[in-house]
């Protein structure tokens, strides 16, 4: 008998070569439920941050993992993010000033 996959999602690219690279977990219209999963992936992973993002009137709070110079290094862990059950998208990094 093998390992459950029904829970294992889909890594998702923006098409980009150029880096540095990160990767989205989730985007919340709520800061709270930000927030949390903030703390939630900061017990396993480091440099997890929350950017703040207006799309058409509406305030996005986008949960990123990291900034990854190497396109292969953000890929690793988004597959293994995804094989944990999130809907990871990868894409380029950009400062917040």
């Amino acid at each position: 008998m093998g390992r459950d996959m029904s829970f294992v999602r889909p890594v998702k690219y923006v098409s980009s070569s150029a880096g540095p690279f990160t990767i989205q977990i989730a985007s919340f219209r709520n800061y709270k439920n930000a927030g949390d999963l903030k703390s939630a992936l900061s017990r396993t992973y480091r440099k997890v941050y929350i950017r703040k993002i207006p799309i058409k009137g509406t305030r996005y709070y986008r949960v990123m993992i990291g900034k990854f110079s190497d396109r292969k290094h953000a890929d690793r862990l988004a597959a293994k993010l995804s094989r944990e059950g999130y809907r990871v998208l990868v894409t380029s990094y950009r400062e917040v000033f």
